[in-house]
């Protein structure tokens, strides 16, 4: 049986109607005198967040709460704020979390 709802994030006072988490990394390959492969290297990793609901907005611009899954500093760089005349008041977030940094 399918198991419906957004479980990544959990909003207080509010909907979380979807979250988008992109994982992605940056590599270097080394590579040698024929071509062949020697090695490869991953290095900044990072998740890319975005998220909207609807009621109380729960994120503000900064440093904040990982999601379910993502580890490192998470920034929120964008919060926003919406209302419309036939619509429930909205909002919507995004961030990206670095895997290895430390939070000062």
């Amino acid at each position: 049986m399918a198991t419906f709802g957004v479980s990544l994030i959990s909003n207080a006072g509010g909907t979380v109607e979807s979250i988008t988490i992109e994982h992605k990394s940056t590599f270097k390959q080394l590579l040698s005198s024929t071509g062949t492969a020697q090695g490869t290297h991953i290095y900044d990793e990072q998740f890319d967040v975005t998220a909207s609901g609807k009621g109380a907005n729960p994120y503000g611009v900064g440093v904040e709460t990982n999601p379910s899954g993502v580890t490192g500093v998470f920034i929120v760089n964008n919060s926003t704020n919406n209302s419309k005349n036939d619509d429930f008041i909205g909002w919507s977030m995004s961030g990206t979390s670095y895997k290895y940094a430390n939070e000062d």
